[in-house]
């Protein structure tokens, strides 16, 4: 028996973004209030033709498919909007033709235009950490990191409208929870503040590979993929010094007050604070701390040991912060060089290239800092990310590489949030991967010990989707360690 044709609809497009496909053609939908009596006259006098095609019983028995016959689409809303000024309906809309697609993220690429030009997320394994992610729960509600962890960057601040950043998570909340200038003494997120990043884009760049917003499909809006960008974000404008208000901002991030609240004017007589220091401190701290930035060629501090031991012991819920600093671009060895990185309570993050062309291996990049006390290293060459003004560019350097392993950690607490702070550490090293094994360099080459171990590369280059696996691994009732295979979509 001949399967019957049913007739085609033609009509207006209105979006023609590909997975967003809408047409409007000469069907509305409308319900009438249950007082209307006649409903089949009132129509009919709506003009233009207008016909029942059907109703809609089991919805409400007062909602109609009405066609129209003659007209174009603006004697048709006219038409429709005639009515509801009458008082007659409660609601009067088109009966749009709209393009289903398949939710088949992360199964499939995203995507965000660049999404195929960001190398160092196929390198590293994030799509698979998102795999493995997405089959955790019914809803998938933590594919891209769960709402329930707050990333702080401590940088030289963002652009909070930039068209890739601050939608609204999947507790319908937005990305940004808090936005502190420090530099302007300013709450960015206040109604009227000016707050903008300083020249150069850094603070846009470390931003964008944690949170760019992924799978976005608006053309010129959503160009790359962010790591975790469903997980809360605080944003730290810093001060372009070190000193102790420095240590101040680190453990207010980390949702302490060091102002003393019995002070009653900072200004008189305590120039500890600025005057207009935040008075209240934050009702959610950060998780995470990220800071690509150092205190080039500076002995470390006992306030800044104090303060780095006090946040990897008290914060969090005595669970740590995991802190993670950039080793630096001078091509030196961190010890007394970037102190703050060399830290036993940070995680000292060196910086990787893709393989080689020639021989397919993948090296320290040229300019990137080593030494003893690195933890791993991240791809940190040509990693596209945003910058101001609603673009993207290539970032490059450990600023770039230690995001990514802060990202890293937000998935892996996205799955497991008891971790305390040294485990975190300890499985992002145990789940890194040996790169450039054969070097022969006298600093860079690895020891062959059981625990292998290399001055450029620390324990060896990160792997998002085992240090994920490692963290569910570690749950009172483990989950399911292979990545979630999405079903298929009727």
């Amino acid at each position: 028996m001949a399967q019957r044709e049913r007739p085609a609809r033609v009509g207006i497009p209105v979006d023609l973004i590909p997975g967003q496909v809408k047409v409007l053609d000469n069907r509305f939908v409308i319900r009438f209030r249950p007082t209307v009596a006649d409903i089949e006259n009132r129509v009919a006098q709506a003009g233009s033709g207008a016909r029942i095609i059907r109703d809609f019983f089991i919805q409400g028995s007062e909602i109609r498919l009405v066609q129209f016959q003659d007209g174009d689409f603006r004697a048709h809303l006219g038409a429709i909007n005639t009515l509801f000024n009458q008082g007659l309906l409660v609601y009067g809309e088109p009966d749009l033709l709209a393009e289903l697609i398949n939710t088949s993220f992360p199964e499939t690429d995203a995507l965000d235009a660049l999404y195929g030009a960001q190398e160092n997320l196929t390198l590293q394994k994030v799509p698979e950490a998102w795999r493995l992610l997405w089959g955790l729960d019914d809803d998938h509600h933590r594919t891209l990191g769960s709402p329930d962890v707050y990333v702080a960057t401590v940088d030289q601040g963002i652009e909070a409208d930039h068209p890739d950043l601050n939608r609204t998570l999947t507790d319908c909340t937005n990305q940004i929870a808090v936005y502190q200038d420090f530099e302007g003494m300013a709450n960015c997120l206040e109604q009227g503040a000016t707050c903008t990043p300083a020249e150069g884009g850094h603070g846009m760049a470390v931003f964008g590979i944690i949170a760019a917003r992924t799978d976005n499909k608006e053309p010129l809006t959503g160009n790359v993929a962010g790591i975790a960008p469903n997980t809360h974000q605080i944003v730290i404008k810093r001060i372009n010094v070190d000193c102790a208000i420095y240590k101040d901002i680190l453990e207010w991030t980390a949702g302490f007050q060091p102002l003393d609240q019995d002070t009653d004017d900072v200004g008189v007589g305590n120039e500890t604070f600025p005057d207009d220091w935040p008075r209240t401190q934050l009702t959610r701290g950060a998780d995470i701390i990220n800071c690509s930035h150092v205190a080039k060629d500076e002995a470390i501090s006992g306030l800044m040991h104090d303060t780095l031991t006090h946040l990897t012991t008290e914060g969090r819920n005595r669970l740590g912060i995991v802190i993670v600093y950039s080793a630096g671009n001078e091509t030196e060895c961190i010890t007394g060089t970037s102190t703050w990185a060399a830290h036993p309570s940070t995680l000292a993050i060196s910086n990787s290239k893709m393989p080689n062309l020639v021989d397919s291996v993948e090296r320290l990049n040229t300019d990137s800092n080593f030494g003893i006390e690195i933890d791993l290293c991240a791809r940190g060459q040509r990693v596209y990310s945003l910058t101001p003004g609603g673009a993207d560019a290539y970032f490059d350097g450990t600023s770039a590489a230690a995001p990514t392993v802060a990202a890293a950690a937000a998935l892996m607490l996205s799955v497991n949030p008891n971790l305390p702070w040294s485990e975190v550490h300890q499985i992002l090293r145990d789940t890194a991967v040996i790169v450039d094994h054969d070097n022969l360099d006298q600093i860079g080459q690895w020891s062959t010990d059981l625990d292998p171990f290399s001055q450029w590369y620390g324990y060896g280059r990160l792997d998002v989707f085992e240090a994920v696996r490692a963290a569910a691994a570690r749950l009172p009732q483990p989950v399911e360690l292979a990545p979630a295979a999405c079903p298929p979509v009727f």
